[in-house]
């Protein structure tokens, strides 16, 4: 079955909104928004990015309207802005995100508010059912004591319960002996997305992003994983930045989703493999969905591409 493909677009414009408090309005302040618009192809960029701005004239240096319920104003706004590009788009996605790194998320069926956190901790990723030989040949130096800079993004419907004070357990503390619910595990990315999301218990899944390039997910539905790997590259008289998305079981004895030296080797040796007979990024973004697929199989979920920083082609989840 062939995967469909979206273009998305990035845009930004400034307006301004009033802030509710205890029922009153104050007076209005400002933002700066950005985000992403998804359609479905075939659209060129220049056709997206020319809907995208007759519709941001109505809003730009505008009051936007006020949630008329107990969403927050972005979400409101991401809906306006759906049903307003949907007169003249196909469009499939809005991301909108407000200066406080808050993001609407709207696509046909679903609407969630993605939270932002961050926290610095310490860990070692040090799977207790294997030796210690083992331990070291699987994770070199990682298997010793080193920290990182978290990045999270905390995914709930948009009438959810923000727990308060969420990332203050997580940060500037030894992940692998600080908090009980991870002694005696490996503790790898994985598994901080999980425990992220039993701390947020409405949330709907977690990404945890331990490196610039590399992140980890938990879902709650159906209690699965996802690994995300960036790779940059050049294509044809530029850079280029994918994506690639991986769903996995946890392997019993290392807690990990998919090893990573695996996955590397797999997506290096199909980006390698990547021509442009006319530089076509569609082309190639499809090209390289059916080169991963032949090496990753069914486990393969999403497939991102950047040709430049504000433009995608997207293929799954």
């Amino acid at each position: 079955m062939q995967k469909k493909l979206n273009l998305l677009q990035a845009f930004e414009f400034s307006a301004a909104h009033y802030l509710r408090q205890d029922g009153s309005e104050t007076s209005p302040y400002g933002h700066t928004f950005s985000g992403w618009a998804g359609v479905a192809e075939p659209m060129s960029h220049a056709e997206l990015q020319t809907n995208i701005d007759a519709v941001l004239q109505r809003y730009t240096h505008q009051t936007l309207p006020e949630s008329p319920g107990p969403e927050p104003t972005i979400t409101t706004v991401a809906q306006t802005l759906w049903d307003d590009w949907r007169a003249t788009l196909p469009v499939t996605l809005i991301e909108l995100t407000d200066d406080d790194g808050l993001t609407a998320r709207i696509t046909h069926n679903q609407s969630t508010l993605v939270h932002p956190g961050q926290f610095s901790a310490a860990h070692r990723t040090y799977a207790p059912r294997l030796t210690e030989a083992e331990n070291r040949a699987l994770y070199g130096k990682c298997a010793n004591l080193h920290g990182h800079n978290y990045r999270a993004e905390v995914v709930l419907p948009p009438h959810a319960q923000w727990p308060t004070r969420l990332w203050d357990e997580f940060d500037h503390v030894n992940l692998s002996s600080d908090i009980p619910d991870l002694r005696g595990r490996n503790v790898v990315t994985e598994a901080i997305a999980e425990l992220i999301a039993r701390r947020a218990p409405e949330a709907e899944w977690v990404r945890v992003w331990e490196l610039p390039d590399f992140f980890a997910e938990y879902h709650r539905a159906d209690a699965s994983y996802r690994l995300g790997r960036r790779y940059s590259f050049r294509a044809p008289h530029r850079w280029a930045k994918v994506e690639v998305t991986v769903r996995g079981e946890l392997d019993s004895r290392t807690e990990t989703a998919y090893e990573l030296g695996q996955l590397d080797a797999h997506c290096l040796a199909a980006i390698q493999k990547l021509n442009y007979p006319t530089g076509d990024s569609a082309e190639a973004i499809r090209d390289l969905w059916i080169r991963l697929a032949e090496r990753l199989g069914a486990s393969l979920t999403a497939l991102r591409w950047w040709p430049t920083p504000r433009q995608q082609f997207s293929i799954g989840e």
